[in-house]
């Protein structure tokens, strides 16, 4: 039974050696440097690091492995703005973006864009978010007046219930302001596209 498994053990580790052969130098370096660039993205994104003091510190092979790790957690750190929180974490990430990036100025153009659709998203999107829920409050108010004067009469049409509270109030307006998002949301997706595009 050993010289069994003591075979299993060394084909096994003759596989390993194979593969092991197989491994290139870059492969060595990507292992070594994306992660480092994640750690980079998220110390960047979560504090003031310094991007060119980061970078300067790393070899020429070496920093594009730590930039395409930085930028993958840039990209994802990028969302709509909810409020201070997330409209701080976005502006640093989109300086973060053109600094990492060769090309400056075609980055830096479409961050402009991100930065007016992030805008439009605060201004003229939010109102029209706020009136939607409005409408459909209003709306629901009204259904539930009805429905309390056709179970009690219309004596109880003075009645009043909390349409905030309802879950089917809750589930439609869940669905209503993702839907509203979902457009914005479509519009940053192609917007980090292109910038994963650019060199």
């Amino acid at each position: 039974m050993t010289d069994e498994i003591k075979s299993a053990r060394e084909i096994a580790l003759a596989k390993a050696a194979a593969q092991s052969e197989e491994i290139t130098a870059e492969d060595r370096l990507r292992w070594k440097y994306v992660p480092e660039g994640e750690k980079l993205g998220a110390r960047i994104i979560s504090s003031d690091a310094d991007v060119e003091e980061e970078l300067g510190k790393i070899k020429s092979p070496e920093r594009g492995y730590l930039i395409q790790g930085a930028l993958s957690i840039i990209y994802s750190s990028i969302t709509l703005p909810q409020g201070e929180v997330e409209k701080e974490r976005n502006r640093k990430a989109l300086e973060a973006v053109v600094k990492l990036k060769t090309d400056k100025e075609s980055a830096g153009q479409v961050v402009a864009q991100i930065q007016n659709l992030f805008e439009h998203y605060e201004t003229q999107g939010s109102t029209q978010k706020k009136q939607a829920l409005e409408q459909l409050k209003t709306e629901y108010s009204r259904k539930l007046k009805q429905a309390i004067e056709q179970q009690l009469g219309s004596g109880a049409s003075g009645m009043v219930a909390d349409v905030e509270n309802l879950p089917q109030f809750k589930e439609e307006k869940r669905r209503l302001v993702n839907q509203f998002d979902s457009q914005y949301s479509k519009m940053l997706a192609e917007y980090k596209d292109e910038l994963k595009q650019i060199s």
